[in-house]
């Protein structure tokens, strides 16, 4: 028995109306679908729009961290800074990786943009925030919970695809698909969300700097892999070190 069904063991609800509200309160679908709601409920808000996307992100952030609170080690936090560079080294490789698969696929690109560097909003919102309920809503609730149900691959993909139904612009939303996919795998192979939370933060603060596709201050695109990569496989490495083994 792992710990997760240790913790559930010891707080049984005594009736099955409680059973049901406890259930439904925990259940990685139902934070899924209140956070989809909180987003297109705050997307009606009557604020210019950097403002209201911080207001939306803040409400999904405290809803989803309220449904499944997350706490991080000092190794983790460690882990999480080590993703964070390698988030930000890896964004040229990142782009030409999704690039090359959306056009195998004959889709469309995601949308470019121009650096944000004097955009308060955008770097509260899509800098920290973002990247915090994203990837404790993703990979945090909904991947953990449909893996002890269908295995890790399958947990990864269908995570990946409700990240990627995130993203209303198709362009968007298949770049955020594939990005998904190697987050999901970040996730399983470190045993822990937090290598993945400083990767995603890393990727949008590059983004944001150097704009989408980056047009300055960042490497070629192979040697950003080549860098990128061994920070990741650093911080995956030193957190699943430290990852603590499930109860007997």
């Amino acid at each position: 028995m792992n710990r997760a069904a240790t913790e559930c063991g010891r707080n049984l609800p005594r009736t099955r109306a409680a059973a049901a509200g406890s259930r439904r309160g925990r259940s990685p679908l139902f934070t899924l679908a209140g956070t989809w709601t909180l987003l297109w409920a705050a997307s009606a808000v009557p604020l210019p729009s950097g403002p209201r996307t911080l207001v939306a992100f803040a409400a999904a952030t405290l809803w989803v961290q309220a449904r499944h609170p997350l706490r991080a080690s000092s190794r983790e936090w460690l882990g999480l800074a080590l993703g964070w560079g390698a988030g930000v080294v890896l964004l040229p490789a990142v782009v030409q990786a999704t690039a090359r698969a959306g056009w195998a696929l004959g889709w469309p690109e995601a949308r470019p943009h121009a650096p944000f560097r004097a955009d308060p909003w955008g770097w509260a919102s899509e800098g920290l925030l973002a990247p915090w309920f994203e990837e404790s809503l993703y990979r945090g609730a909904l991947l953990s919970g449909l893996r002890t149900r269908c295995g890790a691959a399958l947990a990864v993909v269908l995570s990946s695809a409700a990240f990627a139904g995130s993203h209303l612009e198709l362009g968007s939303a298949t770049a955020a698909g594939l990005v998904g996919l190697g987050l999901g795998g970040v996730c399983v192979a470190a045993r822990s969300i937090w290598v993945g939370v400083g990767v995603h933060a890393g990727l949008n603060a590059a983004s944001l700097a150097c704009g989408l596709p980056p047009v300055h201050a960042a490497l070629p695109s192979d040697r950003a892999a080549w860098v990128g990569g061994a920070l990741l496989l650093l911080a995956i490495a030193w957190v699943r070190r430290g990852a603590r083994r499930p109860a007997a």
